[in-house]
């Protein structure tokens, strides 16, 4: 691959399974009149993988988990972007601006620690499910003033523990797609 530069490259292709397939066409159908061509739909039923491993590190089986697992991380960040709003900055003097960074920045670390404990504790009881990172946060939003009591005294921490432990898992629970596994249940079995 590459105009100026060759680089090795692997490419995998594999097919869609026909919900998906019927997902394209309408979603292509639904912005454009007329028909499509046969070399179009023959495209709408695959799924093409470029990865930058070789074979022997990832295997062609675990490369779509893989990539599930990429797009999760990339929800991460969004959500991150979203609640820290860190792309929102005004003009400030460098050393508030990076006092502000750095309060955010410890938000979103404490979060993900209480995110990692929170849907660890749940795995233990439930081996099948994990936790949406994304209702966690949502979660998290409602329960700032908690957070900023906890940070003062470690009595306003236990408290907020307690009720991260009493929300029910079923308000935090990744959902499944179609019946199909979510992205960490299907990289954890591949």
């Amino acid at each position: 691959m590459g105009s100026k530069k060759k680089v090795a490259a692997r490419l995998i292709v594999s097919l869609v399974d026909q919900a998906s397939y019927d997902t394209r066409m309408r979603g292509f159908k639904k912005g454009r009149r007329g028909n499509t061509s046969k070399e179009f739909q023959t495209r709408c039923s695959l799924n093409l993988f470029v990865p930058n491993t070789i074979g022997e590190d990832l295997p062609a089986q675990r490369i779509k988990p893989a990539y599930g697992l990429h797009w999760q991380i990339v929800l991460i960040f969004k959500v991150w972007k979203s609640q820290a709003k860190i792309n929102k900055i005004k003009e400030v003097n460098i050393h508030r601006f990076e006092c502000q960074l750095l309060g955010k920045l410890i938000y979103l670390t404490l979060h993900w620690k209480l995110f990692k404990w929170l849907d660890h504790r749940h795995r233990n009881e439930n081996t099948e499910n994990t936790l949406s990172f994304w209702k966690y946060y949502k979660l998290a939003d409602q329960l700032i003033a908690q957070l900023r009591k906890a940070s003062i005294t470690k009595s306003k921490t236990n408290s907020l523990l307690k009720i991260l432990m009493e929300t029910p898992f079923k308000k935090l629970k990744l959902e499944q797609k179609k019946k199909k596994p979510n992205n960490y249940q299907a990289f954890m079995t591949s």
